[in-house]
Parts: C-alpha cells; sequence; structure tokens
C-alpha cells in the first residue's frame, strides 16, 4: 500500500510539464556563462602558444643565416623582435646556444647567451630539451624560449599560469657555425698544431689532378672511365707505359692483359678500378703516364643515417 502510494506520486510527478523560466535560468545561466567564457580562454591560450611557436621559428631562421659576429646586443634585440612577433602579455627571454661535437664524440655547449636574467647554458642538461644528430666539424643553434601565459579572465579551474616555454633548433646555412661572441672556431679532431707538425708529401707534383665523387650508397669496388685530359697530346698518351699506386689497391685495364698496376694505355682514355673508400674518406691514385702524373681522388660522401 506505501509503495503503491509512492508509484503514483512519481508517476505524476513524471508527467508533470509546468516549470519556472526564472528558476531554470538560475539554475543554467552560470554554467552557460562559464562555457563562454572558458571557449575564449581556451582559444586564447592556443592562439599564444602557436604564435610563440611561429616567433621562435622566425628567430632561428635569423640566426641560421648570419655570418657576422653576433654580440649581446644583437642576441637582446632578437628579444624584442621575439616579443613583437610572438605578441605576449607578459615578460619573455631567450636562450642562445651553439652546440658542437666533443673529441669523445658527444654533444657539448660550444657557447651560449641568455636575456633578461636567464643564465648561459653550460652543460647540455642545462637545456630544456634533446638536439638533433651533429656533424663532425659543425655545430648546431639551439634557441630557447621563455615566458608565460595569463589567462584573460580568472575563472574557477583556469586561475594559474601556464609555460610558453619553447626549444628549437636549426644547423646555420653559410657557415659551420654561429658566429657568436665565445665561440672558438671549430676544427676536426685533429689539433692545428698536429696538422702543423705532419711532413709534406715527397714525390713530383701531378700535372693533373682529377677529383672523383662516390655516392656514400656505393658498396662495391668502383670502376670509371677517365677520358684523357685534353692538353695532352695523343701520341703521349695511346699505347705509351703506364704506371699506377696509392690507396685502394687501384688497377688499369692494360692494353693487353686486363687489369694490371702497370703496363701499355689504352687510347684516348683509362679505365681505372680502385676499391670503394669507407663514408667520408678519400682514397688518393697517382698515375704515370710518360711524363705526365694524374693525381685522381676518390672522394666517398659521408653517411647521414
Amino acid at each position: 500500500m506505501h509503495n503503491s502510494r509512492i508509484f503514483r506520486a512519481f508517476r505524476s510527478f513524471r508527467r508533470q510539464t509546468h516549470g519556472s523560466v526564472s528558476v531554470e535560468t538560475v539554475v543554467i545561466a552560470p554554467l552557460l556563462i562559464w562555457m563562454l567564457v572558458a571557449s575564449f580562454v581556451f582559444f586564447d591560450g592556443f592562439r599564444s602558444k602557436t604564435r610563440v611557436q611561429v616567433a621562435a621559428t622566425t628567430v632561428i631562421d635569423l640566426l641560421s643565416r648570419e655570418t657576422d659576429t653576433l654580440d649581446t646586443e644583437d642576441i637582446d634585440a632578437l628579444n624584442v623582435l621575439f616579443d613583437v612577433l610572438s605578441e605576449t602579455r607578459s615578460a619573455t627571454a631567450i636562450r642562445v646556444t651553439s652546440v658542437r661535437l666533443s673529441s669523445e664524440g658527444d654533444p657539448e655547449i660550444h657557447c651560449s647567451h641568455g636575456t633578461r636574467g636567464v643564465a648561459d647554458a653550460d652543460d647540455m642538461t642545462d637545456l630544456s630539451g634533446p638536439v638533433p644528430p651533429i656533424l663532425p666539424g659543425e655545430a648546431v643553434i639551439v634557441l630557447e624560449t621563455f615566458g608565460v601565459w595569463a589567462p584573460p579572465f580568472a575563472l574557477l579551474g583556469m586561475e594559474r599560469l601556464v609555460n610558453m616555454n619553447t626549444q628549437i633548433a636549426a644547423r646555420p646555412r653559410f657557415s659551420p657555425w654561429l658566429q657568436m661572441e665565445g665561440c672558438t672556431p671549430i676544427f676536426p679532431t685533429e689539433s692545428a698544431d698536429t696538422l702543423e707538425e705532419e711532413e709534406e708529401p715527397t714525390g713530383p707534383e701531378p700535372t693533373h689532378v682529377i677529383n672523383v665523387n662516390i655516392p656514400y650508397f656505393w658498396n662495391h669496388f668502383h670502376q670509371d672511365w677517365h677520358t684523357r685530359p685534353a692538353d695532352i697530346p695523343a701520341h703521349e698518351w695511346n699505347e705509351q707505359p703506364f704506371t699506377i699506386w696509392g690507396d685502394g689497391d687501384p688497377t688499369v685495364h692494360a692494353r693487353r692483359g686486363g687489369w694490371q698496376t702497370s703496363g701499355d694505355m689504352r687510347w684516348d682514355g683509362v679505365s681505372i678500378r680502385v676499391d670503394t673508400p669507407a663514408h667520408g674518406e678519400t682514397h688518393v691514385v697517382y698515375l704515370e703516364v710518360g711524363d705526365y702524373l694524374l693525381q685522381y681522388n676518390y672522394i666517398r660522401a659521408a653517411h647521414l643515417f
């Protein structure tokens, strides 16, 4: 009996269609207003993040094209440019860092400069994130930007500041490294003193030097047909005795007898076979024909992957 009265009351409530607009407005209006303002706040946040990333990309593009030496005033001016492009409402700072390879082959700080109170980077752990691969003899420019985004309206759950820090890297376009105060020249693993101590090559000076570029993906022995240099008369080349030596066990397809290190030259050119050098290395081959000494430099491209 008691349960039936409850069910009847519930069914009666369910069939009721009366209501009060003022009461419903009071209930739903705050939620609608919050959603409207929140959509504007979220849009402003994503817009600010996008402008910061675009501004950082523009600044590092300028740095990658720079060939003159930059001082601290130039870096501070780039911070002003970043402010203009990003249109941030809060204070910002940037840090420009050059990263190179150490003698052990690990990335290390080449030089660094921070603006508006940001400390210079002294170690790789000071950077905000990882850097791309670096080739020997070059350096990578790393740009870090620092700033916060403050919501335009302090709504429930959206009162705190949000970091808008970014890090972006690029290689210099027209120089091996960024010319900035504090950046010393980058040399290969040998020092300048070591290079000076190396003995000068002995022997006759080549009359001709020919550079041969080999793709990095070439894995077999290298064989090329080279035409007779135009300034060597045919009678001083064709069927003349030759001798070949150098790196990579070079041989010549002689007029008789196949591949040999000495013999008689064929007509109007030479076919040389040499072992393919390792990635980034060069094989130097000397070919002596009569009174002429030709130097062939077989240069294989470095493997970038």
